[in-house]
């Protein structure tokens, strides 16, 4: 009995010693590149090296948006999580390093933290961070990456690299922050924190363009996922180095964000080993500076129109492009705002609810188009048949002669041509006229021209324009054009609702012979579609230029004034213009405070919408 007892003891002693030899076998022959890679990789440190954006500059080469070095104060994600394992570790390295205990190492530790928590909290404020918020949105965007890597590997506890990497807290110190951060940090008492280069975005030209330039931000958690796909945690290194980081800063607006693959650079790495005594250098590629975008716009031209537009003491829009090409030169939006500034003055910018600064209005606000839709609908009519450039209408001052109160022109005009109807801007000729042509084909012909659609220029703020199509009254409004309504486009009025670009792009057409093209702002991003011809006579157009040179320079045009002042000189330029006046909606604002703009807010402006459309030189 004992002996057999001693037998079963033997064999199961050596059943297990036999295992153990099994697996020390595997782990030392056959599981021994594994083990080494993971002890390597252990022993690694990744830094990834920030790129620089490219340069925005003008048609003249002159610099509007350009990188700046600067430092940000970094911290290590594991310490902004006060990570169990990292910090035994670092209390670990701190007991060895000073030949303390383990209790005593822990204090130090402690303390350390404190001094970089606090040395947080004053560069933070400083420089005018949120501390807490940006912590949180570090932590929160590193955690929606694991998770998301996580599912996909179907793995729990899935670590990923951004975990192990220091992440920007306080972005772009200026020279006395960065140097006192450098010098807390050398003195040895703080813990998982670094000051490292970084780039900043500066803007010489300050509010000029702005709305054109438009800026960076930093990206949100739906930005990375959107921007990066799905699976961008599995791709290999040199991949990964094009994806966008937790705390990045990408374009949100203007050329920023429309040219944003051309302006991001991609950034480089740096790997180490660590060493005995100091960290062996494995690998190192540098970051790569994101290419410069050249724009159309004329940046002298752009200070004098907005310097015009300021003058005058109204809010508004301007918009030049060049006939041949159909290049924007200048594209002004006032009131503008400082781009260097605008972070630290959001808050006031965007309570600025009657002046709204940070409107691009040139692309992004639809208005009626007033008396300058009438060279349009007088090429239609011409081109449908339905006038000749010598058919003329009796203006009497006012449509129908039992009822002078309405249907009214701006004067008495008697016997009206073309050439007279657009040099005088007579309502009575175009209330004929779009009778004649009626709703549903003069609106076919405003979308051939563009006025429904956006430029083709990928700007994230340019909204459509709206052209009242039967169609778009079915959907919005359950119904048909109205009999009245064809006259009320054809000058201008009602449902019509345009932006200053495409007015401008509209008219250029004329300035080619009727040619339509898309405009250009970027010539790393020049128009995909080709000319549309829109199938006018030149002669009509001829002739539809003629009376737009007179209503500039003939007595009694409606710009005749503007342009010959009491003792102005002789124009040196000539110009075919069209002057323009619309009704616009009151502007209010949610003056009450529930949350929606209705009848009940209060009106802060209101009058018309006044409008000038020209082509110079007129030969």
């Amino acid at each position: 009995m004992y002996k057999r007892r001693i037998i079963i003891f033997m064999f199961i002693a050596g059943a297990m010693m036999l295992a153990l030899v099994v697996r020390l076998a595997q782990l030392q022959v056959l599981e021994v590149d594994e083990f080494r890679a993971q002890w390597e990789e252990s022993m690694r440190k990744q830094e990834l090296l920030p790129a620089s954006r490219g340069r925005i500059m003008d048609s003249h080469g002159r610099i509007l948006a350009v990188d700046l070095p600067c430092k940000d104060f970094c911290l290590d994600y594991r310490f902004l999580i006060a990570d169990a394992r990292w910090v035994r570790r670092q209390v670990s390295i701190i007991a060895r390093r000073q030949n303390l205990s383990r209790s005593e190492a822990q204090g130090v530790y402690d303390q350390w933290s404190q001094d970089t928590w606090r040395l947080a909290g004053e560069l933070a404020a400083a420089a005018g961070v949120d501390l807490d918020r940006k912590v949180q949105n570090v932590v929160q965007s590193v955690q929606r990456v694991r998770n998301s890597a996580a599912a996909r590997a179907g793995i729990p506890d899935f670590e990923v690299r951004e975990e192990r990497q220091m992440h920007p807290i306080v972005e772009a110190l200026n020279e006395d922050l960065s140097i006192y951060a450098q010098n807390r940090i050398a003195q040895g008492k703080t813990i998982g924190a670094t000051v490292r280069p970084g780039n900043k975005r500066f803007y010489p030209y300050g509010d000029i363009a702005c709305h054109v330039i438009g800026l960076t931000g930093p990206l949100t958690l739906e930005d990375l996922e959107r921007l990066n796909g799905p699976d961008h945690d599995d791709l290999p290194l040199s991949q990964r180095l094009e994806c966008y980081q937790p705390g990045d800063w990408a374009g949100i607006s203007g050329v920023e964000r429309m040219c944003e693959e051309i302006l991001r650079g991609k950034r480089g790495y740096n790997i180490q080993q660590a060493g005995w005594r100091q960290p062996v250098q494995l690998e190192n590629v540098p970051a790569q500076k994101g290419g410069d975008v050249h724009l159309t716009l004329d940046i002298d031209l752009q200070r004098e129109l907005a310097k015009l537009i300021a003058a005058t003491g109204h809010n508004g829009s301007a918009v030049v492009m060049s006939v041949e090409r159909n290049e924007i030169l200048a594209m002004v939006s006032s009131p503008t705002y400082d781009l260097n500034t605008y972070r630290e003055k959001y808050s006031t910018l965007l309570g600025d609810q009657h002046n709204l600064p940070l409107r691009h209005r040139a692309v992004s606000v639809a208005v009626p188009p007033g008396s300058i839709i009438k060279p349009f609908v007088a090429l239609a009519g011409m081109t449908e048949g339905k006038i000749t450039q010598h058919s003329t209408f009796q203006c009497a001052g006012h449509l129908y002669p039992d009822d002078p109160l309405h249907w009214r022109c701006t004067g008495v005009h008697g016997q009206t041509d073309l050439r007279r109807s657009l040099a005088r801007s007579c309502n009575i000729y175009y209330y004929r006229l779009g009778a004649m042509i009626g709703a549903p084909l003069m609106c076919q012909w405003f979308r051939k021209l563009g006025l429904d659609g956006t430029s083709g220029l990928n700007l994230v703020e340019e909204r459509p324009g709206s052209v009242p199509t039967d169609e778009w009254l079915s959907r919005n409004e359950n119904r048909r054009h109205l009999q009245a309504e064809a006259s009320q486009m054809a000058i201008g009025q009602g449902r019509l609702l345009v932006t200053p670009l495409a007015m401008a792009n509209a008219l250029a057409s004329l300035g080619r012979g009727g040619k339509l093209m898309n405009p250009m702002l970027a010539l790393e991003d020049p128009p995909q579609a080709g000319p549309i011809d829109l199938g006018f006579n030149q002669s009509d157009i001829a002739a539809v230029l003629e009376g737009m040179h007179n209503g500039v320079h003939e007595v009694g045009g409606t710009a005749y004034r503007a342009f010959h002042p009491p003792g102005a000189g002789a124009l040196r330029v000539q110009v075919c213009g069209k002057t323009g006046t619309a009704q616009a909606a009151p502007l209010r604002i949610d003056s009450n405070g529930d949350g929606r703009i209705d009848s009940h807010d209060e009106v802060v402006k209101q009058g018309y919408m006044m409008w000038f459309a020209a082509l110079a030189p007129a030969n």
